[in-house]
């Protein structure tokens, strides 16, 4: 799937209420910032928060722009993979999912619920080409 830009822009707005697990020291991403990213990149296709994470740090500047994202010296900047994990692991995987299938609902047109993100990794599930495996609700 390709997202359109006001896709991009919709996304944030899905988890803005969604209550920040991470210690106020050391925040430099707003957190909705951080879902939007994973879910665009999950809707793309990613699988895994290696793939997630790139996936956000290959959007240009104006894709970043409309997630939300982060602006120093001029530039957007992107969420690290740590950051990305971190705060997956942190949120519950129901209420990511619940806000996704909002988002889909409104942006999609589609009562279809096969889109869900879950944000675990499988312990040992590692394939032969040294891809984790990352289990997703649905």
């Amino acid at each position: 799937m390709a997202l359109s830009a006001a896709q991009m822009r919709a996304l944030p707005q899905y988890f803005t209420d969604l209550p920040d697990p991470r210690r106020a020291q050391g925040r430099r991403h707003r957190l909705p910032v951080v879902p939007a990213l994973t879910a665009g990149a999950s809707l793309c296709g990613m699988q895994g928060y290696k793939a997630m994470a790139e996936w956000a740090s290959s959007l240009g500047q104006a894709a970043r722009q409309r997630f939300g994202c982060r602006r120093v010296n001029g530039h957007y900047l992107v969420p690290s993979l740590y950051v990305i994990r971190d705060c997956l692991v942190r949120l519950g995987p129901k209420a990511l999912d619940r806000r996704l299938q909002a988002w889909q609902a409104a942006q999609l047109n589609s009562s279809d619920e096969a889109l869900a993100m879950d944000g675990k990794i499988m312990k040992g599930g590692v394939d032969h080409t040294g891809a984790q495996t990352q289990k997703l609700s649905g």
